[in-house]
């Protein structure tokens, strides 16, 4: 059953890191009632209505201080997700009393509104901070976490339930060092507090599925732990700005060498699960029993510098660059059927140039790059990067996996989205398509060629840097290094593959609007001068041929 699935949720802090992917992993994948937003900040919220435009968003403005709002947010709410906080360890410590009334008081309010208004369950964010806490935002979220689990003694077998979920460091959050190290990086000289310094780390994905997951385990009165990889922060410096000087600045006041998530006090009434540890309260209000869960030997501490689990320099490079998506256009003037194809003209406009026009209108990438021939003869399109403000990578004619492996390396992609220049009707909101689903399924190459359904040239691969790499590293056939991808879905028990099937309106493989031959570029010029403008979509070229009867089927 779908913890979250036709409920009101009350999101406080929903405008941050945690509340805005928190918002689209619920709306995506869980179809909530409504997600009331709550927060202080307006600006945040019109920009996040902008981006979502769901109706079944509501954003309120308030403070977790203030009861009277904060109640009127509440009513009729089914779930509260409090993610609310003062967070920045300085400004706590500079502001204390400010801290304590967000993060201690708020948390009180939270607690207050719930139980009398018989919310069913309410779950706090909690920090690897909380544990043995040297900073005030330590201590008022430790306070807050001891509030929530004792709240569960004025509900008894009524509702609402109460619990934690405690992690560490989110990757590339605000607040996290990850910014701070890129902006860094442009000087040569990343600051370092400590080359000894370990972290637990979490994705903000993974953060808040163990979120959703918690919620429908939770019975009152747990906080739960997920069972997270370490990494050090000197590897994190080295993976962003490997040739930058590191300079030693010293631990910061109220900043610890190492982060505790399990204490060996808390470990004695805790249990282990394959993925998490759940630690259950000392009150006499617990009388629940886990099932399937196994007790922690005496003196066990869950700490990120004796963590059995590292994240690697790699890994770190690969989670990095996971969140972008940059498309690749592959493009070079040699063609033995059709030589400089992709700098003839129509409308006045090259080919390549449609290629680009047509890749600015999907909504789905960061960046778009060309990646060309180190032959004097590509100057031509090097010159054309650079006149269009386009980025761009020269590299080997032959081996176009190579040329791609240093294009994504170059340009630190997360998700390389291969196009071809041959092809000037490729369909943004087909790419878009292809893209999200990538996305959302985790595979490691996603395509509509693997098993095609569209018409020939509109081909859209798309393919994480972890497994471009694996395959660079791997293949060593001509045709494999040549063609790039026939690696990835030649191994698909090497790499987790998804194919995109077309829609019945679009189910046309024996259309060919490609670029290959001088045949193929009258009918993608006729094609071109029907349609004045760039937004023209598939479903219209492919009536446009099937009714004028123009030659622009395979075999035909």
């Amino acid at each position: 059953m779908d913890v979250l699935k036709d409920k009101t949720i009350l999101l406080t802090g929903g405008t941050g890191s945690f509340g805005s992917k928190f918002t689209e992993i619920a709306l995506e994948k869980h179809n909530p009632a409504a997600i009331r937003i709550f927060s202080r900040g307006e600006k945040l919220q019109y920009d996040m209505e902008r981006r979502f435009n769901d109706e079944r968003l509501r954003f309120l403005i308030g403070d977790v201080r203030d009861k009277e709002r904060l109640h009127r947010a509440m009513q009729g709410v089914d779930i509260v997700v409090h993610a609310a906080a003062l967070k920045h360890v300085t400004a706590c410590e500079y502001n204390p009393i400010e801290a304590v009334r967000t993060n201690i008081n708020g948390a009180a309010n939270i607690i207050d509104i719930a139980t009398d208004g018989k919310i069913e369950k309410v779950m706090a964010i909690s920090t690897d901070k909380a544990v043995h806490p040297v900073n005030l935002y330590g201590a008022t979220k430790m306070t807050a976490e001891k509030l929530f689990i004792q709240g569960n003694s004025y509900t008894g077998s009524n509702p609402p339930m109460f619990s934690c979920v405690r992690y560490g460091n989110v990757i590339g959050s605000r607040g996290s060092v990850i910014p701070l190290f890129k902006k860094q990086k442009e000087s040569g000289t990343l600051t370092l507090t400590s080359k000894e310094m370990t972290r637990f780390w979490i994705t903000l994905d993974a953060g808040i599925e163990f979120v959703i997951n918690c919620i429908g385990k939770m019975k009152g009165g747990e906080i739960f732990i997920p069972r997270i990889p370490s990494m050090k922060l000197i590897d994190i410096a080295d993976a962003i700005a490997p040739k930058a000087k590191k300079k030693v600045i010293g631990i910061r006041p109220g900043e610890k060498l190492h982060e505790v998530l399990l204490t060996e006090d808390e470990a004695r009434h805790s249990r282990a699960f394959k993925n998490y540890f759940v630690i259950e309260p000392e009150h006499p209000f617990w009388d629940e029993t886990i099932d399937s869960a196994g007790s922690l030997p005496e003196g066990f501490r869950y700490e990120s510098n004796t963590n059995e689990n590292w994240l690697s320099k790699e890994d770190i490079i690969n989670i990095l660059r996971e969140p972008n998506v940059m498309a690749v256009v592959q493009a070079r003037t040699g063609s033995t059927r059709l030589p400089g194809k992709i700098m003839k003209k129509v409308n006045g406009i090259t080919i390549l140039e449609y290629v680009i026009k047509r890749l600015k209108l999907c909504k789905k990438l960061d960046k778009i790059i060309i990646a060309t021939t180190d032959k004097k003869k590509d100057d031509i399109i090097e010159k054309f990067a650079i006149d269009n403000n386009i980025d761009y990578y020269r590299g080997s004619e032959n081996d176009v996996l190579d040329r791609y492996m240093q294009t994504a390396k170059r340009y630190e992609i997360g998700n390389i989205v291969r196009i071809t220049s041959d092809c000037p009707l490729i369909d943004p909101e087909i790419v878009d398509h292809i893209v999200e689903q990538h996305l959302k399924s985790k595979a490691d190459f996603t395509s509509n060629v693997i098993r095609r359904t569209y018409p020939k040239g509109l081909d859209v691969e798309v393919i994480k840097y972890s497994a471009l790499s694996k395959a660079h590293k791997e293949a060593t056939k001509k045709y494999d290094r040549e063609h790039v991808m026939p690696y990835i879905w030649g191994n698909p028990n090497k790499f987790k593959l998804l194919n995109i099937q077309a829609p019945p309106n679009l189910t046309r493989p024996d259309i060919r609007i490609t670029l290959d031959t001088q045949e193929d570029f009258n009918i993608i010029e006729k094609v071109l001068k029907h349609f004045k403008e760039l937004n023209f979509k598939t479903e219209e070229v492919i009536k446009y041929i099937v009714e004028n009867n123009i030659s622009g089927r395979e075999g035909g």
